[in-house]
Parts: C-alpha cells; structure tokens; sequence
C-alpha cells in the first residue's frame, strides 16, 4: 500500500519532506501530487507535483520508498505537531498497466526525522 510515513521531517523552510512506503515492489510510481496541511488560526500547507517540478526520489533500502520535498505555499511555515497528508499518483505495473491510487491520513511533522 502507497502511503505516507506516520511521522515525516520539517524542511526548516516551512515545507516538509514527504516519503513513505511504495507496494506492491513490482509497482513504479510514475507521477505524484502530494500535499501537508496543518489546521490552526492560519492554516500552513505545503505541496509539490512532479508534473511542474517536483523531483520524486527513490531511496536505497527495503522496502522499497518514495520521497519527496514539500514546499511551502502562502506565508505560514509548517510547524512541529500534527498535520494531515494527501496524495494522487500515477502507477506503472510491471506489465506496464496504469492506475491512479489516492491516499491520506493524519502524520505528525518533527523537526527532524533519521532517513
């Protein structure tokens, strides 16, 4: 199951860096549009969509991820506590059929999480 990770780590820019596990191994994801907001009295978000620029990442190591960086969009930064993560991709089989999967669910941002 594409997810995100349950706790994701601050940019120290008011974005995030956003990754987490990629299921099915045998699945690519080719396209992602990924977003993390925070409700308070001014609403933080941040996002980024590999279509206009957004570099998805495949770090080495099992199982198998993606990862990738968040800005922040407005003027209110990301702060540590929780937050809630959405994401659309585009995958690839490896009979070279697509789909279209979509997720989101709460995370807790930290200002710094070990890869």
């Amino acid at each position: 199951m594409v997810r995100f990770d349950d706790v994701l780590g601050l940019t120290g820019d008011g974005g995030v860096d956003a990754q987490g596990p990629l299921d099915p191994p045998n699945e690519t994801l080719v396209e992602l549009c990924a977003w993390v907001f925070q409700r308070g009295d001014d609403d933080a978000a941040a996002t980024e969509m590999t279509t206009t620029g957004g570099k998805l990442q495949s770090p080495v190591g099992s199982p198998p991820k993606w990862r990738m960086r968040l800005e922040k969009v407005g003027n209110v930064d990301l702060q540590p506590g929780d937050a809630f993560a959405v994401a659309v991709a585009l995958m690839k089989n490896g009979a070279g059929k697509q789909r279209i999967v979509w997720w989101g669910h709460p995370v807790t941002l930290r200002n710094s999480v070990a890869a």
